[in-house]
Parts: structure tokens; C-alpha cells; sequence
């Protein structure tokens, strides 16, 4: 993998941190970190240390400029990141439609799908599910990722 990881979620927070809006190639290449496996996609949530608001609004534009399983990670994530915001209606559409990208993309890995729709469904306050952020911090880190 190389320098992929790291330089694609270095530029990825710097522009959570700037409230840019990302560029179709970041796009195209966080889609594909996100899709690569878990672990990778995992290191994302990652973002969120700079605040699940702009977080969001981030992995809500490159959700919309990636197809396939890629879609489904950043949705999941996007969903996610509403959900630590509070805006748990916004999480719940951005679930749906992840999962209705999913049905479409059958080799989709959609475990942390899975448990953050239980967890929305069961009434899992944000706070406990904001330890996959340390999570994420942890497997970012690992990659090289430096945080301020």
C-alpha cells in the first residue's frame, strides 16, 4: 500500500479542517481506501477528531461522487458521523441508502452497516458509539497519520 493510506487521509483531514470541498480524485481515492477492506475504511472514522460536523458535510461529497461498494463504505461513514452529531434522522437516511447500494453490490462488506443500524434502532446513544473513533484514530496512526 505504501504512502496511499496516509497521504489519502492526511489530504482528506485537512480539508474536514479547511470545510473545503473535496476534489473528485480525493473522492475517487478515498472511495477506494474505504472499499479496500475494513481495516483501511475503519481508519476513516478517523476524521471525526476533528469534529463529526464537518466530518460529515466532508464524507457526504465524496459519498456522492463514488459508485458501488465504495458508495456503501462512505455512506456508512457519512451516517455515522451525522449519528456522533446528533442528527439521527440524517444517519438513518444515510443508512437506507447504503444499504440500498448495497443490495446492488452483493461483495459489500456491510458489518459496521449492520451494527450502527442496530444501534440506531436500539437507541444507542452517539457517545458510545464515538469509541470507533479512538478505534479509527488508532488504525490511522498505525498508517502514518499524524493528528493536532
Amino acid at each position: 500500500m505504501g504512502d496511499f493510506p496516509r497521504t489519502t487521509i492526511t489530504e482528506l483531514a485537512a480539508v474536514v479542517q479547511g470545510r473545503e470541498t473535496p476534489s473528485a480524485d480525493l473522492a475517487a481515492r478515498v472511495g477506494l481506501l474505504a472499499a479496500i477492506n475494513p481495516a483501511l475504511r475503519d481508519a476513516l472514522l478517523s476524521l471525526a477528531h476533528y469534529g463529526a460536523t464537518d466530518a460529515h458535510a466532508a464524507m457526504l461529497l465524496v459519498a456522492n461522487q463514488v459508485r458501488g461498494v465504495a458508495r456503501v463504505q462512505t455512506l456508512t461513514i457519512t451516517g455515522m458521523f451525522a449519528y456522533l452529531d446528533g442528527r439521527g434522522a440524517e444517519a438513518g437516511i444515510a443508512f437506507d441508502a447504503a444499504r440500498d447500494v448495497a443490495e446492488t453490490a452483493p461483495e459489500t462488506h456491510t458489518g459496521l452497516l449492520d451494527m450502527l443500524e442496530i444501534a440506531i434502532q436500539d437507541g444507542i446513544r452517539p457517545d458510545a458509539i464515538a469509541r470507533l473513533v479512538t478505534i479509527g484514530v488508532d488504525i490511522a496512526e498505525k498508517l502514518g497519520v499524524e493528528f493536532n
